[in-house]
């Protein structure tokens, strides 16, 4: 996470969680691994294999669940191979930034 200091920018910062969900998701169906970096400290090879070229078909409204400190966003994606999932990419802002950063739920 220390990472994410010199990687954040005031764009960033300023994004609501589905902003950040839809940035993340954005940056994995173009294949631009450093946008993603600005939002994920930990690109790599498997997660550019399995995200890289998807289809996002929906970002719903984040909503808060059990213990877990941070949000999670519902997503629909399709992948390249053609394979669709529905689950929740869990986000949380509990860095020196407070910006809303990936921390699972692929």
């Amino acid at each position: 996470m220390k990472d994410l200091n010199s990687k954040a920018d005031e764009n960033i910062k300023k994004m609501m969680p589905e902003q950040v969900a839809r940035y993340f998701f954005e940056g994995c169906s173009k294949k631009d691994w450093e946008k993603v970096k600005k939002v994920c400290p930990f690109v790599n090879d498997d997660l550019k294999n399995i995200l890289g070229e998807l289809q996002i078909i929906e970002i719903g409204k984040s909503f808060t669940s059990g213990t877990y400190k941070g949000l999670f966003v519902p997503y629909i994606i399709k992948f390249k191979n053609g394979q669709t999932r529905s689950f929740n990419l869990a986000l949380r802002n509990d860095n020196p930034e407070k910006m809303w950063v990936f921390d699972g739920g692929i």
